[in-house]
């Protein structure tokens, strides 16, 4: 099993491909990406256009299947929704081809992603726990949390989110939206606000 991680966007996005042999998932791509791996599907952590930017993409030229948590859904077509408007520009992704929901899981050559519900940054945002990697989105970084000033977002939920995560193993590996990866028990002594 292979993760690696290539940053793209102008906001700076981590765009994760997993892959086993020449099978590969994407997790948050934030511009067009180019492999030579079958794509199976694509992640989206929530629907902010850094991090929807490439599924178009990666849906029409891979065949790959897209999956978003249900109430993230209409940010894919929002242009307000997803933040693309406010920095001039229009994110439209294709529809999704599956919706998720808290506890999901979904196989991936015989390994399993766990879905966990993190609202709060936006009404869908998830968490994926993955062998002792979870993929956190704008959830928590190392260096902060999540904005909640954008449309959909809520600080309450979101230090509800964060609260659930924090009772979580501290050796698992985070694997952000932005910024530098580390262990779940270095966020938690330094958690502010970020993106």
């Amino acid at each position: 099993m292979e993760i690696k991680r290539i940053i793209t966007g102008s906001l700076n996005t981590n765009t994760y491909i997993v892959s086993e042999g020449r099978k590969c998932f994407v997790v948050d791509p934030g511009d067009v990406i180019e492999t030579d791996l079958n794509i199976l599907f694509v992640i989206n952590t929530h629907g902010h256009f850094d991090h929807i930017r490439g599924n178009e993409h990666l849906v029409s030229y891979y065949g790959a299947n897209l999956i978003i948590h249900s109430l993230d859904r209409d940010y894919l077509k929002d242009t307000r929704l997803n933040g693309s408007a406010v920095f001039g520009e229009e994110v439209i992704s294709p529809e999704p081809d599956k919706l998720l929901r808290d506890g999901d899981e979904i196989d991936f050559l015989g390994h399993t992603l766990k879905i966990i519900h993190t609202p709060g940054h936006t009404p869908g945002s998830i968490c994926i726990l993955f062998e002792n990697y979870l993929f956190t989105g704008d959830t928590i970084m190392l260096f902060g949390v999540g904005r909640t000033d954008l449309p959909g977002g809520d600080e309450e939920l979101l230090w509800s989110s964060i609260k659930r995560l924090m009772e979580m193993d501290d050796e698992l590996i985070c694997l952000p939206g932005h910024g530098p990866t580390g262990k779940l028990g270095e966020i938690k002594g330094g958690l502010g606000y970020a993106y």
